[in-house]
């Protein structure tokens, strides 16, 4: 009876064991796959996607060109990149989270450029990079921001990117931090880029765009909507007005050349009986043609906006 009794609790004994190694076995793992979701998104393991590099561009007095560089995995889903003043970045630092919701020094600012739109130029492959211009983005496919205004003049920047994940990696980290710095503020300078004149429009005249004339309160409307998503026609009068405003000698080549690329599109209606925008059925050309048509017209356009040559 004894040995019964002896061998029923062996038996129990090896029942809990069994149970409570089991249980064990089940948090580990369900700890190390949280862990893995968790590093994957991070970045960390070998699930998330390597970080891209930056580097500083040219600059102007109110853009920088930022250049990021994919690491060995790529960026098939694209990157994103973060900004603000150094300064800024001194007090403040990085903010502690990403959303909307999360407090940051006034200056944070972020962009997206999604591999995943259509004809997106923000796939990359390993090792391969694309130009990004901080200050004045191109709306082309993909690419959308919180700050589309330009930067300050004189001002150093501190930018950060981390490459998006996707269904077969996880988002990266971020790279290292990159500093860069607009050109110093000239105060003889008469050119403004186009986010100046758009914050000037009291001042400015009507104006000739393509083969149609616009009243100074319609060219005011044209500098204040948004070409996102990807309009090319209002990217380039953008850049073309500055440079008409700015005195840019109107045979110059590149301002003939916007002149035809926008052509006979409508930029803007009428402007509605209380003075308002009205922006519906506007013309519309893919962004990128510009480039494909007038190779460098908007780059030079916009050179000579900002930097009084």
């Amino acid at each position: 009876m004894k040995k019964k009794t002896m061998i029923g609790g062996l038996a129990a004994l090896f029942a809990i064991t069994t149970v409570v190694f089991f249980a064990c076995q089940k948090d580990a793992t369900k700890s190390t796959s949280s862990s893995a979701v968790d590093n994957a998104k991070g970045g960390s393991t070998a699930g998330a996607y390597d970080k891209p590099t930056i580097t500083c561009g040219e600059a102007t007095l109110s853009s920088i060109d930022i250049v990021v560089t994919a690491g060995g995995t790529g960026a098939p889903a694209g990157f994103s990149i973060q900004w603000m003043t150094l300064d800024d970045y001194d007090l403040y630092g990085w903010p502690a989270c990403d959303g909307d919701i999360c407090q940051s020094a006034p200056s944070f600012c972020k962009a997206s450029f999604s591999g995943k739109a259509n004809l997106s130029n923000y796939n990359l492959v390993a090792g391969q990079s694309v130009t990004v211009n901080i200050g004045d983005l191109l709306f082309d496919n993909g690419a959308s921001t919180s700050c589309p205004g330009e930067l300050q003049c004189g001002t150093s920047y501190v930018f950060r990117c981390f490459a998006h994940g996707d269904s077969k990696k996880g988002q990266s980290k971020f790279g290292a931090n990159l500093t860069c710095s607009t050109l110093p503020c000239d105060e003889a300078c008469t050119h403004f880029g186009f986010g100046v004149w758009k914050q000037r429009c009291p001042d400015i005249s009507g104006l000739t765009l393509g083969t149609h004339d616009y009243s100074p309160a319609q060219v005011c409307c044209i500098l204040n909507n948004s070409p996102n998503p990807g309009n090319g026609l209002l990217i380039v009068a953008h850049q073309l007005i500055a440079a008409l405003l700015n005195g840019v000698d109107p045979n110059n080549a590149d301002v003939l050349n916007a002149q035809a690329y926008i052509g006979s599109a409508v930029l803007t209606q009428a402007t509605n009986d209380d003075g308002s925008c009205n922006d519906t059925n506007i013309g519309f050309k893919k962004a990128g043609d510009p480039e494909s048509q007038f190779p460098g017209m908007i780059g030079r356009l916009k050179h000579a906006n900002e930097t009084c040559q």
